[in-house]
């Protein structure tokens, strides 16, 4: 691969280096509150920021991250060349996954996730028994430094993404929570509750499917297994998200004991992983965990390779 140092490429080894060199400084964490003390017996008029940044499907692409720094020149050098490298695979993995979903793109073109999940949030919104929406901004771009100094607290971000994983066997819908009680200092950095959402679908076709293959039963009659699986993965982050941040009665619960394990098949990075947590509820056909950490998942029962209970 010719490796060619434009300016861009430039930038980035001055990046690395000055990351490589600042590697020994020490990181601040801020503990999350829970939403019990934060929230108590109070309402809050809320500014909720709802973003979507693209209404079309996409395949995952697991950014390749293997090279490593050493502490002698040498090492630095090699690991700079190496991530120059890496990013020139990354980006020719994104090309090919974008060719592969060009056939359910061209199925789908007629579907704007952006409004079936707006749809669906906006009255879970109005149901919630403390957050009281003082405007609900739905947007494809981020806050931007700006806004954020001039929005005043309380307010919620809500990060939404779909894509299909790497060898397109699953739909992924997921959504990152942040809430700010009160303000702050570095708000967008600092929110007094967090937390994520994830839905898995089950496993489309019955023969292992993959890659193109699993495409073309995504896109089959008109796209009807995807439209199912996209509308379930919607109102299952909305069913998460009241869950864990809308209702009172639900998220006193938070932080209770772990009470059982689960082994699944991680579509994020196409690998078998286990947690421990506990079942928020369970359908015919998924189950809903909470882990340790609190996050908040959706799998389709196909995923699971095991459980037992602790």
């Amino acid at each position: 691969m010719k490796i060619s140092f434009n300016r861009q490429n430039l930038l980035i080894v001055i990046t690395l280096i000055i990351g490589t060199l600042s590697m020994t400084g020490c990181a601040s964490t801020r503990e999350t509150a829970t939403l019990t003390s934060l929230i108590g017996n109070n309402t809050f008029d809320t500014y909720v920021v709802s973003k979507i940044p693209n209404d079309e499907i996409s395949i995952r692409t697991n950014v390749s991250n293997n090279s490593y720094f050493s502490a002698s020149p040498a090492g630095l050098i090699v690991g700079i060349f190496g991530k120059l490298i890496e990013k020139g695979v990354n980006k020719t993995n994104a090309s090919n996954a974008e060719k592969r979903v060009t056939p359910l793109l061209e199925s789908t073109a007629d579907i704007e996730f952006s409004r079936l999940f707006w749809e669906q949030l906006e009255p879970a919104l109005e149901q919630s028994d403390w957050l009281k929406v003082r405007q609900l901004d739905k947007r494809i771009l981020g806050l931007t430094a700006e806004e954020t100094d001039n929005i005043v607290s309380p307010y919620m971000v809500l990060n939404t993404s779909f894509q299909l994983s790497e060898c397109a066997q699953v739909l992924i819908v997921k959504t990152n929570a942040s809430l700010y009680i009160h303000n702050n200092e570095n708000n967008e950095e600092n929110p007094e509750y967090s937390n994520s959402y994830t839905y898995f679908s089950s496993i489309v076709g019955k023969n292992d499917e993959k890659d193109q293959e699993a495409i073309e039963l995504w896109k089959a009659n008109n796209a009807e297994v995807y439209k199912a699986a996209l509308n379930e993965g919607i109102q299952q982050n909305i069913t998460m998200i009241q869950r864990d941040l809308l209702k009172k009665s639900t998220f006193f619960e938070r932080g209770t004991a772990n009470t059982m394990q689960v082994k699944f098949k991680d579509p994020f990075y196409d690998t078998k992983r286990k947690i421990k947590g506990r079942a928020i509820s369970r359908f015919d056909n998924r189950l809903i965990i909470q882990d340790e950490s609190g996050s908040l998942i959706s799998l389709g029962n196909d995923l699971i390779i095991n459980e037992k209970q602790l």
